[in-house]
């Protein structure tokens, strides 16, 4: 190298000084990754509890609700084996791994379109659900990648 030309680890002039600042910040990668693990836990917990609920015709539910197909029990039953692969899903996502993360995504996914039809049983909580369904979704879609680890 001669005296004339500038070090290979010099950013040129002509790039923009914001190229400096990093894209990829690994610790709110990381945070948003643990917080779709937690939520997706906690989705997974109630739909656990209220798929029981529904096997055992609890009160919780509207009396009268008249659903698009099935019955409270056939919809109890969906909601015990979606919550079930919920909370097996999450320690998963929280240790980064990338089957467990579209494990994740997909449990949330058929969630989101369950809750849509349990909705005549109980409203506010099922859009309650879906909300933190698409939370879920776009955490571990859109920074859930960054980083991951096959274990």
């Amino acid at each position: 190298m001669t005296d004339t030309q500038p070090p290979l680890t010099d950013r040129p002039a002509a790039l923009p000084a914001r190229w400096d600042t990093p894209y990829y910040d690994p610790d709110r990668v990381a945070g948003i990754v643990r917080f779709a693990a937690v939520v997706i836990g906690l989705a997974g917990a109630l739909n656990v509890i209220h798929g029981i609920a529904a096997l055992s015709d609890a009160r919780v539910f509207e009396r009268d609700a008249n659903f698009v197909t099935g019955s409270l029990h056939t919809w109890g039953v969906v909601l015990l084996v979606i919550g079930l692969v919920q909370l097996i899903a999450a320690p998963g996502i929280w240790r980064r791994v990338e089957a467990a993360r579209w494990i994740g995504v997909l449990s949330a996914v058929v969630n989101t379109i369950v809750q849509l039809l349990f909705l005549p049983a109980y409203p506010v909580i099922s859009i309650a659900l879906f909300a933190l369904d698409l939370l879920i979704i776009y955490a571990l879609v859109a920074e859930g990648g960054r980083g991951t680890s096959s274990i």
